[in-house]
């Protein structure tokens, strides 16, 4: 099991940056498309038992991979989402190697930040905008408990 330690509000720094990538699996895609309910008589199997193999998932699926971005590594646990402002371009494929990036705008009162966000995929740029939180106001770590993630790649 991975550790995790936040950022405070008062650690964080305008321009502090945190990035993070996943290559994503078949499975990954479905989940994601099942769950934003992408899920039409496209990518439907014709025995209506699934999806079909090669399905995608829209770029905000992506938006999983900041909220992971936030709420683990900066600002960390403890962090609150309060709104955000992304635009969505394109769609995940299973292989697709996806990096997020959160950047630190702004600081506001009542730990309020405010984080410029982004994943690509290569050149292309699949999710972009803000997002404001609520940063812890004090340490919070955790190592031993079993945090959630995208599905696992392996499945018996």
């Amino acid at each position: 099991m991975r550790s995790f330690t936040n950022i405070t509000y008062d650690e964080l720094e305008v321009g502090s940056t945190a990035t993070v990538s996943r290559r994503i699996s078949q499975t990954e895609v479905d989940a994601l498309a099942l769950v934003s309910g992408d899920v039409d008589a496209f990518h439907l199997a014709s025995n209506g038992n699934g999806l079909v193999p090669g399905t995608t998932a829209k770029a905000v699926g992506a938006e999983a991979i900041i909220s992971g971005l936030l709420s683990r590594r900066m600002p960390g646990p403890g962090t609150t989402m309060v709104s955000q402002q992304l635009d969505f371009n394109g769609a995940i494929t299973a292989g697709d190697e996806l990096t997020a990036t959160a950047t630190v705008l702004e600081k506001r009162p009542d730990n309020i930040v405010v984080l410029a966000c982004t994943v690509r995929r290569g050149d292309d740029e699949l999710v972009s905008g803000t997002v404001t939180v609520r940063a812890p106001d004090h340490r919070i770590s955790y190592s031993d408990v079993a945090t959630p993630e995208m599905v696992s790649a392996s499945m018996s």
